[in-house]
């Protein structure tokens, strides 16, 4: 079992065109100074594992004539303790477009997978949530990674790792560079850094505490 100080930071995702999608405009941009003075957190990404990769593509292949790689180009999951995965899709939550694809999508995974293996997050975490935009980054809820810490805060299992997978028609704007590169070295071309907003330390801690919420409420629940 991973105790929340073991969570490394990692990277996740970003296309320039993501905040074209969700609405360019975010009055919440945070200097360099701000970000600077912020203190570090326990609260980290889950490490890059081959188990969370090859889920994330087998999410990215039931994604083939379903969604479009220009709607959500990226793909983000944490893999749970007890085989349950968490799933996050780039775009626009606010679409009537991305809520059908995203349903689409479940239902073509359940079908695939089982009902339950597999949840496709309907709602991400924005500025009411505290997330910040940095200068360079995405608007916040966005990317796939706010998504997938939504999504996770509904499983009661410990998060063991994760994967930001990117799938669009031009080339990973943000391949990773991160820890783990040797055990996730077939896919690593697709794998992914985070955007400015999501690598940012103070964001990070708030998708994680989201991610969290269960797996505490369960620690809690047993004493």
């Amino acid at each position: 079992m991973m105790d929340e100080s073991e969570f490394e930071k990692e990277g996740l995702e970003s296309e320039a065109n993501l905040n074209e999608v969700a609405g360019s405009y975010c009055p919440n941009n945070k200097s360099e100074t701000e970000i600077n003075q912020r203190p570090d957190t326990a609260y980290k990404y889950p490490p890059r594992t081959r188990e969370a990769q090859e889920e994330a593509r087998k999410v990215i292949e039931s994604m083939e004539g379903v969604i479009s790689k220009k709607s959500s180009p990226a793909v983000n999951v944490f893999t749970h303790q007890d085989g349950r995965i968490s799933v996050g899709l780039s775009g626009n939550v606010a679409s009537e477009k991305f809520q059908n694809n995203r349903e689409k999508l479940q239902q073509v995974l359940d079908k695939k997978y089982g009902y339950g293996k597999y949840s496709v997050c309907d709602k991400t975490l924005g500025e009411e949530d505290g997330v910040a935009q940095i200068d360079g980054g995405n608007m916040p809820g966005a990317c796939a990674e706010p998504k997938c810490a939504v999504s996770a805060s509904e499983i009661d299992s410990p998060i063991t790792g994760m994967s930001t997978q990117w799938r669009g028609k031009t080339a990973n704007p943000h391949a990773y560079s991160g820890p783990n590169k040797d055990e996730i070295k077939e896919y690593i071309s697709t794998e992914m850094n985070p955007c400015d907003t999501c690598s940012d330390k103070y964001n990070e801690e708030v998708y994680m505490k989201k991610a969290m919420k269960a797996m505490k409420a369960m620690k809690a629940m047993k004493g």
